[in-house]
């Protein structure tokens, strides 16, 4: 919509895929296609790129940041296509994969992730639809009690005022209810657009969730 030069040539030709807020050093924090990780201090102006030259900053500068995520200890979650969740550490400034499942399956083909009500993180992924991650434990598992997610290309996921999740494919979209594990589907007959959009979701302050697609 608008551009903003700082001045900093890496960071103004970098291209923005994503972006987050940590209130605790009032940085924010964006994620580009090619460039790496960024932040950007509102009081000072101060711009840091996090790239290093160990093996894996390397591959994290080189795979697309699909999304941020801070959990609930003000952490930083990296959403990377081909490495998974990696975990950027502010103060060792370190980044560290997280991408094998508990059965040994590997979850790298990441979309974006959103923080949950009671603090995991659930990840969209291309080919393995929802897996819940713990950030206190770091441990992967499915969703559970949801077959029918499992193979899903996942391209949204808002939690609303109730807790319930709304996940959205291509074509659908589905309530879960996390306590009782329970997945009621909602398609077009239902009113939704013919063809649902990824990463185009969002909730109000209201506690009003969005899905943008198309007919």
């Amino acid at each position: 919509i608008f551009a903003v030069k700082t001045g900093n040539k890496v960071f103004d030709n970098a291209e923005i895929f994503s972006m987050c807020y940590t209130s605790n050093d009032k940085n924010i924090w964006c994620g580009t296609i090619s460039s790496g990780l960024f932040s950007y201090n509102i009081g000072s102006g101060k711009i840091s790129n996090y790239i290093s030259n160990d093996t894996l900053s390397a591959s994290v500068k080189y795979q697309s940041i699909l999304d941020l995520t801070v959990d609930n200890n003000n952490r930083i979650w990296l959403t990377t296509n081909g490495k998974g969740l990696v975990y950027f550490d502010r103060k060792s400034h370190k980044f560290t994969e997280y991408n094998r499942i508990i059965n040994g399956n590997y979850v790298d083909d990441v979309v974006f992730s959103e923080l949950s009500p009671d603090g995991s993180i659930w990840i969209g992924t291309f080919y393995s639809g929802v897996v819940v991650f713990d950030p206190d434990i770091k441990t992967f598992s499915p969703l559970s009690k949801s077959k029918i997610l499992e193979k899903n290309t996942i391209f949204g996921i808002v939690f609303d005022n109730n807790g319930e999740a709304w996940i959205s494919v291509k074509n659908n979209l589905y309530k879960y209810n996390m306590q009782r594990g329970i997945t009621k589907k909602f398609t077009k007959c239902d009113g939704l657009l013919k063809e649902l959009n990824a990463y185009s979701f969002d909730k109000d302050r209201l506690g009003c969730v969005y899905f943008g697609g198309r007919e």
